[in-house]
């Protein structure tokens, strides 16, 4: 059906505001389909109606496409009740996928809800987990409050694979203390940028871009 007149007809509808009359036919719609597609993956986001979400929650567990499971994450997002933080939180701790775990813990990170922060902060902590995952754990975790987190920051040391690795995680530790504006944040993060290799430069400024926040590495990176 996404190919055709149904598809382009959810295609329309928009992301932002839907009329509650477009928004019941959806709801329909969304519970009378066993499988799903990407438009009324969307759709069924854009709604907003927790009535949506046990269905979102079956596409989710028999998914094989990645790409279409990332669409139901985000409409979970969207929708953000109970329900379906809890089935966030539940993939967040169980998925295989390096993928959907990657952008998982960019949407608890957003969303704050209880039990995230020490599920993300189990990743960033977690030696087996994949160093890319581990990476985005880290920034992640300085998006969360308390002490506590900044004590786990303070103290994690990363190792990794090759070095170029272990010194993006390190960037990304000083990014999160950065982010939470920690006594000498600033310095530690100039300090890693002046020692670091390109694609450890690169992680610095794109971070930087994603918190809009001003920095001296900004300046670095223009004269290089």
């Amino acid at each position: 059906p996404d190919g055709g007149v149904l598809g382009a007809a959810l295609e329309l509808i928009p992301e932002t505001k839907i009329d509650p009359k477009t928004s019941e036919q959806v709801i329909k719609l969304v519970q009378s389909q066993e499988e799903s597609f990407t438009s009324l993956v969307d759709a069924a986001g854009a709604t907003r109606d927790p009535r949506v979400v046990p269905q979102l929650h079956r596409w989710l567990n028999a998914g094989k496409n990645d790409a279409v499971r990332l669409k139901i994450v985000l409409a979970l997002e969207k929708i953000g009740n109970g329900e379906a933080r809890a089935i966030l939180l539940n993939l967040l701790q169980t998925d295989t996928s390096q993928f959907i775990v990657e952008h998982l813990i960019g949407v608890v990170d957003r969303m704050q809800f209880p039990g995230a922060a020490a599920a993300v902060t189990n990743l960033a902590r977690d030696e087996t987990a994949p160093e890319r995952v581990r990476s985005q754990a880290l920034w992640a975790m300085g998006g969360f409050k308390g002490e506590k987190i900044g004590k786990l920051l303070d103290d994690i040391e990363p190792e990794a694979s090759n070095p170029e690795s272990a010194e993006i995680m390190k960037a990304c530790v000083a990014l999160a203390q950065f982010r939470r504006k920690e006594a000498g944040a600033a310095m530690k993060l100039q300090e890693s940028y002046r020692s670091g290799s390109p694609a450890v430069r690169f992680q610095i400024l794109m971070r930087l871009e994603e918190m809009k926040r001003d920095h001296p590495v900004i300046g670095l990176g223009l004269d290089s």
